[in-house]
Formats: structure tokens, C-alpha cells, sequence
């Protein structure tokens, strides 16, 4: 999940994606979204806490405030149950509501991207 510099192979609309800074348990990467001719730049901030959560969240760009929330609960020894939340306020412009209206309709097909994105690298069939 906290591969990003890999989001364009899978993720729909995500042209760009490179982390600037990492450490620890954060990284700071840069983005880029295209929505037909509209194109969005943006940073986001990762936090990473190990078998819990990745915690993200932007506030420029196109984004008045983005957070992305993943958990992570271990339900056996080889299994675990993936929730995600998403919350996204724009900044004002007619092209900024399009992109708005893009995610929120996409949002329901992220966490199935990301979990055929898992099943690929870690399937063990």
C-alpha cells in the first residue's frame, strides 16, 4: 500500500506518483492526477504504522484537505481484514468539483484496486 512511486500501474487517472522525502515511518510524495484534459498536482504525507495503518493526507494542489485512512486487523495468521476511509474537501473552481466528483465516484474502487494489486505480489497459489 505504501509502495506509491507504483500507484500509476494500477490506479486509474494517477499519472505521476514519486516519494521526495522517506523516513522511518514517512514519506512525502508528489502526485499527479489527470482527469480527461484537467491535470492536478499535488503532495501527499504519509504515515506508516507497520501492520495497523497508513495514514495520509494533502492540502494543496486541488485539495483543500485529503485524508486517506487504511487499517489493518490481523483476523489469522496469514489473513488480515483491509478497511479504508477517505475524506476529501476541494478548493473552489469548476475543475477542482470534477476532480472531486471523480474520486468519490472512484473511491469505491479503490480498495478493490489495491487488493488485486496485494493478491498479485503476495498471492501464494
Amino acid at each position: 500500500m505504501a509502495d506509491i512511486e507504483r500507484y500509476p500501474e494500477f490506479l486509474p487517472g494517477w499519472k505521476y506518483a514519486r516519494v521526495v522525502d522517506r523516513s522511518d515511518n514517512f514519506l512525502l510524495a508528489e502526485q499527479q492526477l489527470r482527469a480527461g484534459l484537467a491535470v492536478f498536482d499535488f503532495h501527499t504525507k504519509a504515515l506508516l504504522e507497520p501492520c495497523c495503518g497508513i495514514h495520509i493526507t494533502a492540502n494543496d494542489g486541488p485539495f483543500h484537505e485529503l485524508h486517506i485512512d487504511w487499517s489493518f486487523t490481523p483476523i489469522s495468521v496469514v489473513d488480515c481484514r483491509v478497511a479504508v476511509d477517505l475524506g476529501l474537501t476541494m478548493k473552489p473552481g469548476l475543475v477542482n468539483g470534477a476532480l472531486q466528483l471523480l474520486l468519490e465516484t472512484g473511491s469505491s474502487e479503490l480498495l478493490p484496486l489495491f487488493e488485486r494489486r496485494a493478491r498479485m505480489l503476495y498471492s501464494r497459489d
